[in-house]
Order: structure tokens, then C-alpha cells, then sequence
């Protein structure tokens, strides 16, 4: 079974915004969140909105529930805790995951004005810095450079067969050398840092199954994934859909206004049959593959099972042959507009 575009829940995630946006209902947190300048906002094919900042998910809402992360709640002990909206203008912890906190912060209010906004993004900028995977990933969906296409998703995520596929971030090219496009171009792009290990060998930890591959195994499942024609159909209703919904309530973050209106034209996409892998700290300024080189110190640490095959290059020609391009620095082996991301202290 492959993806599967849920309409149903799609329309669940369109009422949920026409309620947060109607400012009859005055959802003060809502508007602050969507307003402010460092947060971005994606909506799931299983009617799930997220909030994010720097990477990290500080709001999951659907029609049933409002969560965060225990990470930017102190002294939580689950996963994650609900909140309750009863009061629109902020958040408070429902009386469950009250039981889980001190006195002192039982009576704690989220997100009721700009300060506790800015203490909440603290939090997570702490858990997932600028230089992280993650903060990049964060700046790059704020489309702060982008000027001939637009980051219009993050996270992308499902099953295909027994595969899980989950992809950082989905570019939108809509021009072309700053002519548009007749049909845009979607490209699914998987985001790396320079120094992670998977680039080498298998992570010696493993935290869910996908972090636990190594970048061609990774790159091959986008790869197939991707050359699916039923995927292709469903993703196009899909990325339409999302296109249109996040279009109208204003859910595209860029200063490139003149790709925003574009968006309210589009009635057809086109989609990349291969992934993008983008190095999104690169100081490197020739190809991918050249990264890898002298880097035989960290290999030798590594697994000894993959010792060969880093050293003979079949890792690099592999995700050569299953890439659409590699991009390093912004600047990339193939066509695609995607720029260095917008994060002043990493140099290059």
C-alpha cells in the first residue's frame, strides 16, 4: 500500500482553520503563532496541523486535541501533554498532565502574549540550534532567500509497503533563470549537515527506523518511493490540495510576493521522480561527492562491516545515481534554484 491523499481529513484541517482565523474567536494564541516572524505552519494528510519553530513542533493540533512536547514543558514526563483552548486568548495544561508537574507550574498559561511566545521559541532554539539539522531545516521553510521557488512543506511522512518514508522538506520551483514556470516542479528534498554520520555509515543509535539508515539506503527508498505511479497521482491531489489550503489562510511564509500570487494560479504540478539531497551547512564549494573525501579518520571508527563499501565510493555512487541533484553551499550539480539557508554564524 502506498500514499494515499485523505480528503476527509483535509476538510477536517480546513474548518480548523477557518474557526483559529475567524477573529470573531479571538484565538490570541493562534494569531501570534501564525504571525510571528521565526515560527511556520504544516498541515498532514492525517488532519493534523503543526506549528513549528527551528525545526521543532511546538504546537500538533487536530479536532480532538491540542499537544506539545514535553521538551518545552519542565518537569513532564510523557511524550507529549494536551492542552486546552477553553480560554482562546492563551493555552493551559489540562488537569491530567497537571498531575504530572510541580505546584509551581500548575497554573502555567502558554502563549498568552509576545513574551511568553518569545520563551517558548527560547526552549526549543536551546533543543535544536540554528546549526542543527533541524534549525536549518526551520530556516529554510521560512523562505527568507528563496527567490525562484518556495519551500512548501517539511516532514512529509508515510508508509509505503513497509517502508516509512519521511522526506525534511518539498520545494516548489516556480521559476525558471526568473521566468515562471507554465507547470511547477515539486522536489522532494533530504536534508543533511556535513558531519552526519549516515553520510558515512549506519548510526550507532538508532531512534526510529528511518534515522537508523545509512544515506544511500535512505536516498534508494525516496528513490522507489518516487517512481511509483499511484504515489505520483495521490501526490499531486495531495500537494494541489496543500497548495490551495495553505494559499488562501495565508500559511506561506516569504518575501517574494510575486511567488505567492503565482500560487493562486497553479491548477497543475509537475513532480521530480528523484529525490534532492541538500548539505545544508556545506563549506564545501565543489561537488557532494568530494565531501567524503579525507575522511578516512571517521570512517575507521566506524562499523568495520561498512569499511568497504564507504572507502570503494559505492555510498557516493549510489546516491549519484538516485539523486535528481546534490546541493552544496546553494549551489547544486543540477538545475534547482535553492538557496544557502539564512543563518548568520554558520560560515562558509
Amino acid at each position: 500500500m502506498g500514499f494515499k491523499f485523505n480528503a476527509e481529513k483535509f476538510k477536517e484541517i480546513e474548518e480548523m482553520l477557518s474557526k483559529y482565523d475567524n477573529p470573531e474567536n479571538k484565538y490570541l494564541w493562534w494569531h501570534l503563532l501564525k504571525q510571528d516572524e521565526d515560527t511556520y505552519i504544516d498541515i498532514r494528510n492525517s488532519g493534523q496541523i503543526n506549528i513549528y519553530c527551528n525545526g521543532g513542533s511546538l504546537l500538533a493540533i487536530t479536532k480532538s486535541s491540542i499537544e506539545t512536547n514535553k521538551k518545552f514543558i519542565p518537569l513532564c514526563e510523557e511524550t507529549y501533554i494536551t492542552l486546552n483552548d477553553e480560554d482562546n486568548s492563551c493555552l493551559s495544561i489540562n488537569s491530567e498532565s497537571q498531575e504530572m508537574l510541580s505546584n509551581h507550574f500548575k497554573e502555567i498559561k502558554l502563549l498568552q502574549d509576545e513574551e511568553s511566545v518569545e520563551i517558548m521559541k527560547g526552549l526549543i532554539k536551546a533543543y535544536y540550534q540554528d546549526s542543527s539539522e533541524k534549525g536549518i531545516q526551520g530556516n529554510y521553510a521560512l523562505n527568507r532567500t528563496e527567490e525562484q521557488g518556495i519551500f512548501i512543506d517539511t516532514e512529509f511522512a508515510c508508509k509505503d509497503n513497509d517502508k516509512s518514508i519521511r522526506i525534511d522538506l518539498v520545494y516548489l520551483q516556480l521559476k525558471n533563470k526568473n521566468e515562471f514556470l507554465d507547470v511547477p516542479k515539486l522536489y522532494f528534498v533530504e536534508l543533511k549537515t556535513q558531519d552526519d554520520e549516515r553520510l558515512f555509515t549506519k548510526p550507532s543509535k538508532k531512534s526510529d527506523k528511518n534515522e537508523g539508515k545509512r544515506i544511500d539506503e535512505q536516498i534508494e527508498d525516496y528513490y522507489n518511493f518516487l517512481q511509483n505511479e499511484n504515489n505520483i497521482k495521490e501526490l499531486k491531489k495531495y500537494y494541489l490540495k496543500l497548495i490551495k489550503i495553505k494559499s488562501k489562510h495565508n500559511l506561506i511564509k516569504t518575501k517574494a510576493n510575486d511567488l505567492l500570487n503565482k500560487l493562486n494560479e497553479i491548477s497543475d504540478i509537475d513532480i521530480e521522480r528523484k529525490p534532492v539531497l541538500l548539505i545544508g551547512d556545506s563549506s564545501i564549494t565543489y561537488p557532494i561527492e568530494k565531501i567524503f573525501e579525507g575522511k578516512e579518520n571517521k570512517c575507521k571508527e566506524a562499523d568495520n562491516k561498512y569499511l568497504n563499501k564507504i572507502t570503494d565510493k559505492n555510498i557516493y555512487e549510489k546516491v549519484r545515481q538516485m539523486t535528481f541533484c546534490r546541493v552544496y553551499r546553494g549551489v547544486s550539480t543540477n538545475h534547482i534554484n535553492i538557496t544557502k539557508p539564512h543563518i548568520s554564524h554558520i560560515y562558509y
